[in-house]
């Protein structure tokens, strides 16, 4: 089941940037894990190995979020797979429950 997830994740992840689709992320639930963790932005960066700034232009304008951040912040962040798609994928989850 894990694994039809990350292959799922990674789908979406693919066809978002080929698409060209803008992304509509969940910011507001990303700083929730972020500091459910213990942690707070700057502390978060630091463990992605980018400074703060960073992490605030990508907050900003969350197209610019790569696969490879994705899954970075997937790991950081111990998400499971339901909590990285309510993060980043919002509307995809919304558009398989219509169906």
């Amino acid at each position: 089941m894990i694994k039809v997830m990350n292959w799922y994740i990674m789908e979406l992840i693919k066809s978002h940037k080929m698409e060209g689709d803008t992304m509509t992320m969940n910011v507001a639930l990303l700083k929730y894990y972020i500091g459910l963790r213990g942690m707070n932005l700057t502390q978060f960066a630091a463990l992605l190995g980018v400074n703060r700034s960073f992490i605030y232009a990508k907050l900003r304008k969350p197209d610019s979020f790569s696969r490879s951040d994705i899954k970075l912040i997937m790991q950081t962040l111990d998400l499971t797979p339901d909590e990285l798609l309510n993060i980043f994928f919002p509307d995809a989850l919304t558009k398989s429950n219509d169906n």
